[in-house]
C-alpha cells in the first residue's frame, strides 16, 4: 500500500503537496508519513531547517527499530507541542501532544501515559526542552523492553547534542538532507519501476498468465512482461540484469522498452528480435554488464509456443497428462556480452492444462540457514503439487515456498516467477470457430503448426529427478 506524504504549512494545517515539493514516498503498509516543509515550519536555535532535518530523520529510524504502531516527533513552540513528522496513525493526536506538554513541564522524564498509551521522551538542547519523541504501543503488544527504552533515550539525547553545536548540526543535517534526497529519488525510481511492470496477469483468450516480482532491495534488475501481439497471440518475457539496485533497474527499463518495440514491429521473428536486442545492449552497456532473457510468442488457439532463451534459467514446461517436465533452453548467449551473436528458436506444441513455469535464478538460489539452495528441483516440486490450481495460485505457492525455505531472511537476489496455463479444450473449440470465420488462412496456420519442428526446439524431456 502506498503511503501518502503531507507537509505542514505555515498556518499549521496539513496539506497534500505536489510531487515537486517533497517527492514520492512509500511504505510497507505502515500508514501515512507526515513530513514537514523544512523551510516553512519555523526556525529553532537559529536554524530550524537543520534541527527539524535531524529530528525527523532520527525519528524515522526509531519508529522502525522500536517496531511501534505509530510515532510523533514534535517541536516545542512557547510551551505548545507542534508535530514535525508522524509515522503510522495515532488515534488521538491532540491528546498525545497535550500529554507530551505535561511531561515536558513536569521535568522531562519519559513515561507511559494512559491518555494516549504513549512512551514520551523529551528532546533538550542547552538546558531547554525543544521537542519530544512520542511512541505509541508496540505493534506486537506488550511493554517496551529496557533496551528499547534505552535506545529511545540515547536517540533523543543525540538530537540535543547535535543541536548544541552549530557546526556539528550543520554537518549532520547536511548529510541527513542528502540522505533524504537519495531516499526520495530511490522511492521515485521504485514507483516508476512498478509502473513499468505489467499488472500481475494478462487477459488473453485460451491462456492464463500471472507474474510477480520481489526485488531484493528498493528496486531490482528482474522484470517480466506480457506483450499483446495481435491475432490472439501474446509475447511473454522474463529477464534478469546482472547487478543490483538502481544501475540494474536502469538497464532493465531500457531492455523492457526495447523488447516491447521490437516484439510489435518484428512479430513472428523471435531469433531476429533477440539478435537486435543483443546488439543494442552491447553498444550501450559497460563490458562487465549483461542480461539474461527468455522470450516466447504464444498462440493459445493453435496451442503453440515459439521461444528464444538468451542465457536465462530454462523454464519448466509441465505436461498435465503425464506430469513430465521439459526444460526450454534453445536460444543463445546472454545479451550484451558479444557484439554479434546468433540465436535459434525452439517451438513446442501445447496441450490443454499444460503449465509453463518461468523464474529467475534468485528463486532457485534462495538459501536456508545452512546455505543450502532451494534449486530448480524444489521449484518443480512445488509446481507439481499445485499443478491443477490457477496460474496466480501457482505463482503465490512458489514465492511463498521460497520465503519459507529462507525462513524469512532477506534474499540475496531478486525473485520473479511467471506462470502460463493452457485453457481447456471446450473454450478453445469455440474460439477456433470464431476465428476461422474471420481468418481465411487459419487452416493453413493450423497445418503449419503441426509440422515436426520439435527436433529444433532442443527441449529436454525428463522427470523431476533429471532436473535435480
Amino acid at each position: 500500500m502506498k503511503a501518502e506524504q503531507y507537509i505542514i504549512n505555515p498556518q499549521g494545517m496539513i496539506a497534500k503537496p505536489s510531487f515537486s515539493e517533497v517527492g514520492f514516498s512509500a511504505s510497507a503498509g505502515r500508514g501515512p508519513r507526515i513530513t514537514p516543509s523544512l523551510t516553512d515550519v519555523g526556525r529553532h536555535n537559529g536554524d530550524g531547517r537543520k534541527g527539524l532535518a535531524i529530528l525527523s530523520t532520527i525519528a524515522a529510524d526509531i519508529f522502525e527499530l522500536a517496531d511501534a504502531k505509530w510515532l510523533v516527533a514534535a517541536k516545542n513552540a512557547a510551551g505548545r507541542m507542534t508535530p514535525v513528522c508522524i509515522f503510522g496513525r495515532p488515534p488521538a493526536l491532540s491528546e498525545t501532544l497535550e500529554q507530551a506538554e505535561g511531561v515536558v513541564r513536569g521535568g522531562g522524564e519519559p513515561g507511559m501515559g494512559s491518555a494516549a498509551d504513549a512512551l514520551i521522551r523529551p528532546v533538550t538542547a542547552r538546558g531547554a526542552a525543544i521537542g519530544a519523541i512520542i511512541l505509541g504501543p508496540k505493534r506486537g503488544g506488550g511493554e517496551y523492553s529496557s533496551e528499547a527504552r534505552e535506545l529511545i533515550a540515547l536517540a533523543s539525547d543525540h538530537i540535543g547534542h547535535f543541536l548544541e553545536s552549530p557546526m556539528f548540526a550543520s554537518v549532520v543535517s547536511g548529510r541527513l538532507l542528502a540522505m533524504e534526497r537519495t531516499r526520495s529519488e530511490i522511492a521515485a525510481a521504485q514507483h516508476i519501476q512498478s509502473r513499468l511492470l505489467p499488472s500481475h496477469h494478462a487477459r488473453i483468450e485460451g491462456l492464463e498468465c500471472h507474474g510477480q516480482s520481489w526485488p531484493a532491495g528498493e528496486v531490482g534488475g528482474d522484470f517480466f512482461d506480457f506483450i499483446p501481439l495481435g491475432a490472439g497471440e501474446l509475447g511473454v518475457a522474463i529477464g534478469d540484469v546482472a547487478g543490483k539496485g538502481i544501475p540494474a533497474a536502469i538497464v532493465m527499463a531500457g531492455l523492457q522498452m526495447s523488447l516491447r518495440a521490437l516484439a510489435r514491429d518484428c512479430r513472428g521473428a523471435v531469433p531476429r528480435q533477440m539478435a537486435q536486442l543483443n546488439a543494442l545492449l552491447f553498444d550501450v552497456l559497460p563490458p562487465e554488464s549483461y542480461a539474461t532473457l527468455y522470450y516466447a510468442s504464444v498462440d493459445p488457439l493453435m496451442r503453440r509456443l515459439t521461444y528464444v532463451n538468451a542465457g536465462h534459467e530454462p523454464p519448466l514446461l509441465i505436461r498435465k497428462t503425464t506430469r513430465t517436465i521439459e526444460r526450454l533452453d534453445a536460444g543463445g548467449p546472454v545479451l550484451g556480452l558479444l557484439g554479434c551473436a546468433g540465436y535459434r528458436s525452439g517451438t513446442v506444441a501445447l496441450d490443454p492444462g499444460d503449465v509453463l513455469i518461468c523464474f529467475t535464478d534468485g528463486v532457485a538460489e534462495t538459501c536456508d540457514a545452512g546455505g543450502t539452495e532451494m534449486t530448480v528441483a524444489g521449484i518443480a516440486r512445488v509446481a507439481l503439487e499445485h499443478l491443477n490450481q490457477p496460474a496466480h495460485e501457482i505463482v503465490d505457492a512458489i514465492l511463498k515456498a521460497s520465503e519459507h525455505f529462507s525462513q524469512g531472511r532477506a534474499g540475496r537476489d531478486d525473485r520473479t516467477v511467471v506462470v502460463l496455463r493452457i485453457a481447456d479444450p471446450s473454450a478453445g473449440a469455440t474460439r477456433t470457430a470464431r476465428r476461422m470465420a474471420v481468418e481465411p488462412d487459419l487452416q493453413k496456420r493450423a497445418a503449419a503448426a503441426c509440422r515436426p519442428e520439435l527436433s529444433a526446439a532442443a527441449v529436454v524431456r525428463g522427470s523431476l529427478e533429471m532436473i535435480s
